[in-house]
């Protein structure tokens, strides 16, 4: 079973299986991320803590939960010989018709203790449909073929319990969860004298549920099954706990009441040492599961390094992508180490900093390479020195936390250092590796349609095109006039760039058309806008006035070729010419202002 950690089952027919085309994402036991010491302290902790204990696995999505805690399982089982129940709660979330995840788990971790106990679990489980009726959720019986499940339970069960759960249906809810809870101990000690054995309750994924359902399976647990002899183990994060609970209690609930809850259920947190992660052994078994032997994984490990480290999942991911885009890269560059180091190293950046990335694409890949050493060195500076605000707003707009600042500072130079020097092969580096991006909407960039941006974003992308900074200010200044005009204000204003054709679109509010067309040619800022949808009269009264206006202010106009189309040529020119005042400004986006009323969508 290929992944981080593995068990082997003895399974003859695995010796002569082939190598998987793709690594996947299944969780196993075998410890390539060098974590061992931090593992065998948890296990001892589990099989020697005081009881009742309950121990929070702690981690992002994909950095090694489940993992982790089938390596702790496997140890425990293995070595201390512990009496391991584990309940996956996002499974039993899918199936959920109850409405009450946390009863489904408590009736999962009790069929579990007493599956060879049939006193016991019949008795658990009269009151747990009481609990359930006593919640106002009870089940309509009639519904469903005979052998049905409803809720969770069989209909033939609820059938057999209904005269038993009749009584148990006069008692009080608080009642009648004492009731639960002492059985459930009882049950639980009869367990442990039965097989001499600890018992370990396991309750993964947690944190793919919903906040406020996973804070009620937490509060189920400790609230009926908290028991002497139990050690739970939550995969469940803070951060995760701490929005249920706002959730389920509201915003009152601050990150001081937030922490006292989550210190009240959680005994031990345990955080995953992702710090520690040894890359190169996780590189070169992903690469070995997705067929990839030939690859040189040293050479790639410095980029791995400083982008998914930390992410088991995100590497297997990564690597995924480049086993099916290496062939492609390949047959377009030449040299086949430049390719493959070329591009693992864009689908690395893709992989950790997405909102960089994309931002990228736009630049053209005349501008890339020196663009990464420029960013680089802002990330690297002090965050509170002279570039504090650039380096802040950088930050913002890539989607990047300070923490993760210098990582990529450090991946935008290994970036740099990967990626070939011909423009023409990093150009089709950029387009092969586009097409396992997340789209979030829009064209895709090598796609040459325009991708809506805000004017930040737009003004450095167009930068990097090699457009002057005097044209670039008064495009700035004309779309800020242009929105102060527009009759529903800034926020009617929206714009994308085509960076294929070195082109703005302005768009006069969502689901409008097209307003106008912003070219930024080789020596100057070219103004084009009008339809073949407006109206005659209003095309045939705009063009004096549009002409009078060019002649005010020295631009050129024409007409397109079907003369519904008007063009200002020179609007902004070279960087030794005069900028265009204010006045000129305000008056083309007064005339803008009137057209956007013929924009249709």
């Amino acid at each position: 079973m290929p992944g981080w950690f593995r068990r082997d089952h003895g399974v003859a027919s695995q010796a002569t299986a082939q190598p998987p085309a793709s690594t996947t994402d299944t969780p196993s036991v075998d410890d390539l991320l060098g974590v061992d010491p931090y593992i065998d302290a948890l296990v001892r902790f589990v099989d020697t803590c005081h009881r009742p204990m309950t121990i929070a696995v702690q981690g992002d999505w994909g950095s090694g939960k489940t993992s982790l805690i089938h390596l702790v399982l496997d140890r425990l089982e293995r070595d201390h010989d512990a009496d391991v129940v584990t309940v996956e709660t996002w499974r039993l979330a899918q199936f959920d018709q109850s409405g009450s995840i946390a009863l489904n788990v408590i009736e999962t971790v009790t069929h579990a203790v007493t599956q060879d106990d049939p006193d016991a679990r019949a008795a658990l489980d009269t009151l747990l449909v009481a609990l359930r009726a006593g919640a106002g959720m009870a089940f309509d019986l009639a519904a469903g073929a005979a052998g049905a499940t409803i809720g969770g339970w069989s209909r033939d069960l609820l059938q057999a319990t209904r005269a038993a759960a009749v009584e148990e249906f006069r008692d009080t809810p608080a009642e009648t969860i004492e009731r639960l809870r002492t059985d459930f101990r009882t049950a639980v000690a009869r367990r442990q004298a039965r097989t001499g054995r600890r018992p370990v309750i396991v309750v993964d994924d947690l944190d793919r549920l919903e906040p406020a359902r996973a804070v009620e399976v937490m509060e189920g647990l400790k609230t009926i099954l908290e028991s002497p002899d139990l050690v739970f183990v939550l995969a469940i994060d803070f951060d995760v706990v701490a929005e249920g609970v706002r959730a389920r209690y509201g915003a009152t609930m601050d990150e001081a009441k937030t922490r006292a809850y989550f210190d009240k259920m959680i005994q031990v947190p345990f955080e995953l040492p992702v710090g520690v992660y040894r890359v190169g052994p996780l590189l070169e078994r992903a690469l070995g599961d997705a067929d990839q032997h030939d690859v040189d994984a040293a050479a790639l490990t410095d980029l791995a390094q400083f982008s998914v480290a930390r992410n088991p999942r995100a590497l297997k991911r990564l690597v995924n992508s480049f086993a099916l885009l290496r062939t492609i890269a390949e047959a377009q560059l030449p040299d086949p180490t430049t390719a493959q180091r070329g591009l693992f190293a864009l689908l690395a950046l893709q992989a950790a900093h997405p909102g960089y990335r994309s931002r990228m694409q736009l630049a053209g890949a005349a501008a890339v390479r020196s663009g990464l050493l420029d960013h680089a060195v802002l990330l690297e500076s002090a965050p509170d020195g002279l570039d504090a605000e650039s380096r802040a707003e950088a930050l913002t707009r890539w989607q990047v936390a300070e923490t993760d600042a210098v990582d990529l500072a450090r991946l935008l130079r290994a970036v740099h250092d990967a990626l070939p020097a011909d423009p023409d092969a990093l150009a089709r580096l950029l387009t092969i590796t586009s097409v396992t991006s997340v789209r979030t909407g829009g064209p895709a960039a090598s796609s040459g349609g325009p991708r809506r941006l805000d004017l930040d974003d737009r003004l450095e992308a167009t930068r990097r095109l090699g457009v002057p900074e005097a044209t670039l200010d008064t495009a700035a200044a004309l779309e800020r006039a242009v929105a102060d005009a527009l009759p529903g204000g800034r926020d009617t204003l929206q714009g994308a760039l085509a960076p294929e054709k070195r082109q703005w679109v302005w768009y006069a509010g969502e689901g409008r058309g097209r307003l106008a067309e912003l070219y930024f040619a080789r020596d100057r800022l070219n103004v084009y806008f009008g339809s073949r949808g407006w109206p005659e009269a209003e095309r045939v009264d705009l063009e004096p006035r549009i002409r009078e206006l060019a002649d005010r202010h020295g631009w050129e106009f024409s007409l397109g070729p079907s003369g519904t189309l008007f063009r200002l040529r020179g609007v902004a020119g070279s960087s030794g010419d005069p900028a265009p005042t204010d006045h000129a400004l305000t008056d083309l986006a007064s005339v803008l202002a009137r057209c956007s009323a013929l924009s249709r969508p």
